[in-house]
């Protein structure tokens, strides 16, 4: 699709891939957010979850920055 286009355009194109490879996918799914033991009434929407346990984060950007790792490590809570 190239450049220039808003996450929303990118996850609906994903959309259209995942199923036309058949992977089994979710799309903007709340996640709970758990501080200090506690459940938050907040929640996280992920873009996508596949096979049911893989969190798939579009982003619109040239490159990836610390912010964006610091995102990716916050779905990862200990259970």
């Amino acid at each position: 699709m190239g450049n220039g286009f808003l996450e929303a355009v990118y996850q609906e194109a994903l959309a259209i891939e995942f199923e036309r490879k058949g992977i089994p996918f979710k799309q903007e799914i709340k996640l709970e957010v758990i501080y200090k033991e506690k459940t938050l009434s907040k929640h996280y929407k992920a873009d996508f979850i596949c096979y049911d346990k893989i969190i798939v984060e579009t982003k619109a950007t040239k490159e990836l920055v610390g912010i964006d790792e610091a995102q990716v490590i916050n779905y990862f809570h200990p259970v």
